[in-house]
C-alpha cells in the first residue's frame, strides 16, 4: 500500500461506528492464514532440494516467485519451486488451503465447500482431489507389527474415468466371481 494511501487509511478509522471497530480488531488479531501456508511450505523447503526434472542435485537459488523461494538445477537448467510436481502445483488462493483442509476434515460436500471458501465448485472439486492425492502420496509404504490379511471381492469401479466405464448401477446379481468384481488387494 502507497504511504499516501496508508495515511488516508488511517484518517478514515476515525469514522468507523463501534460494531465496525470491533469488526477490524477480530480481523487483525486473528491469525494470517496466509502465513500460516507459507511457514507450511517454507518447512517443507527447508528439506535438501532435489531437481524434480531431473532429480539432480545440483541446486541453487534463483530468485523468489508469488512469495516462494525458486531453485534452478544447474545439470537441467529447469527451474522449480517447492511445490513443483506435487498436487498443489499451480493451485492459486494459498490463503484459503487451510480452511480447504478443514472443509475435507468435515466431510462437506462439494457445494458447501465451494460456499464456505467463496470459490467456484469447479475449483472446490479441483482442490478436493488435489489435497486428497497428496493425502495418498503421504500414505506410508511400510506396514509395522502384526498385519492380517484376507481376500474381499468388491464392485469394481470405474468412477473419474473416462473410458470403459459401465453406464448402468450395481454389478451382477449372480454369486460366481464375475469381470466387474475385483479382489482387493491390501499391501
Amino acid at each position: 500500500m502507497r504511504e499516501q494511501d496508508w495515511k488516508r487509511w488511517l484518517e478514515r478509522l476515525q469514522e468507523l461506528s463501534p460494531g465496525q471497530r470491533q469488526a477490524l480488531m477480530v480481523q487483525l488479531r486473528a491469525p494470517d492464514e496466509r502465513q500460516q501456508v507459507q511457514e507450511q511450505i517454507d518447512r517443507a523447503d527447508e528439506a535438501p532440494v532435489a531437481c524434480p526434472h531431473s532429480e539432480g542435485g545440483r541446486v541453487v537459488r534463483n530468485g523468489q516467485a508469488d512469495g516462494l523461494q525458486r531453485y534452478k538445477c544447474r545439470g537441467c537448467s529447469k527451474t522449480f519451486n517447492a511445490l513443483t510436481a506435487t498436487p498443489l502445483a499451480r493451485l492459486r488462493q494459498r490463503h484459503k488451503w487451510l480452511e480447504q483442509a478443514r472443509v475435507l476434515d468435515e466431510g462437506l460436500t462439494v457445494h458447501q465447500a465451494a460456499e464456505r471458501l467463496q470459490v467456484a465448485p469447479s475449483t472446490a472439486f479441483r482442490w478436493r482431489h488435489r489435497f486428497l492425492s497428496l493425502a495418498q502420496q503421504a500414505k506410508s509404504a511400510l506396514l509395522c507389527g502384526i498385519a492380517e490379511a484376507d481376500e474381499t471381492f468388491i464392485l469394481r469401479s470405474a468412477k473419474g474415468q473416462r473410458v470403459n466405464r459401465p453406464g448402468f448401477r450395481g454389478g451382477s446379481n449372480c454369486r460366481e466371481w464375475s469381470h466387474e468384481e475385483a479382489p482387493e488387494v491390501f499391501t
